[in-house]
């Protein structure tokens, strides 16, 4: 009697330690799986936080700027910069007709006007000198950059042409290619120009939402805790609306707000 109490002891003793393995296999396995997706992800999406530099020459033409000698830094700010930026831009190929200078504009982001006033209102002196400037490059360049575009396909079938990618090896093999943190994916709007695309509207939207709904639902939820525990009737009424509230306290918002997932 003895031994089949002993024999049935190990058998729930080697039972439990099965059990126990099963269930460290198990944790194991899914912090495996969590290590490898979470990898996966840095490794093949930590360049989205990157952005990609043409680093232009830029001379600041006082007559392309149609300034007048000393201007004011209301002056700067209402000048005119597409020409010099156009002229900055077709000065890298000086052979260069006129699709092909089009094609140079097309190179940068539409913000490139933008970024050369910006560097001119930050140092005034640089009227009629000529300085390396930092343009944000176009959202097909910047992947061939990262080693992301297929410049192997035929020409028709991508938006980068083969002079564009001329142009711009040059620049690579000359160091004026440089890729840095996108600082600007934080402080920019969302924008239909994937270079120039960020999150602060959206970051901001969600911020002010929480808050709102934060102002509203809490002194909502507090009052009606206090009402429910110290002032309502005991009925299946306040039954039914405490069995929905443990409902919704033990089971993800996502379950509510997305039923396809239980599917």
């Amino acid at each position: 009697m003895n031994k089949d109490k002993e024999q049935l002891l190990n058998k729930r003793y080697k039972a439990e330690k099965r059990f126990r393995l099963y269930g460290q296999s198990a944790i194991f396995m899914a912090l495996l799986f969590l290590t490898i997706f979470i990898f996966k992800i840095f490794s093949t999406g930590y360049s989205a936080f990157q952005k990609t530099w043409l680093i232009v020459p830029v001379t600041f033409d006082a007559e392309l700027m149609m300034l007048e000698q000393n201007p004011s830094k209301e002056d700067l700010k209402d000048a005119d910069y597409y020409d010099i930026a156009l002229k900055s831009m077709a000065d890298l190929d000086p052979n260069a007709n006129e699709d092909q200078e089009n094609e140079l504009k097309r190179m940068v982001s539409y913000f490139f006007e933008r970024e050369i006033k910006r560097e001119l209102l930050n140092d005034p002196t640089l009227i009629g000198k000529t300085k390396d400037v930092y343009l944000t490059a176009s959202d097909d360049l910047d992947q061939v950059f990262k080693g992301n575009y297929p410049r192997d396909l035929p020409e028709d079938q991508r938006r980068v042409t083969d002079y564009q990618l001329k142009i711009f090896d040059q620049l690579v093999e000359l160091g004026k290619v440089e890729s840095k943190f996108n600082l600007s994916f934080f402080t920019y709007p969302d924008s239909r120009e994937a270079e120039l695309a960020g999150i602060a509207s959206s970051f901001m939207g969600s911020i002010f939402s929480i808050l709102v709904c934060l102002m509203i639902a809490f002194p909502v939820a507090v009052l009606a805790a206090i009402y429910l525990e110290e002032f309502a009737p005991k009925n299946r009424f306040t039954d039914f609306i405490e069995v929905n509230i443990n409902n919704l306290a033990a089971v993800p918002s996502i379950v509510f707000e997305h039923p396809k997932i239980l599917l």
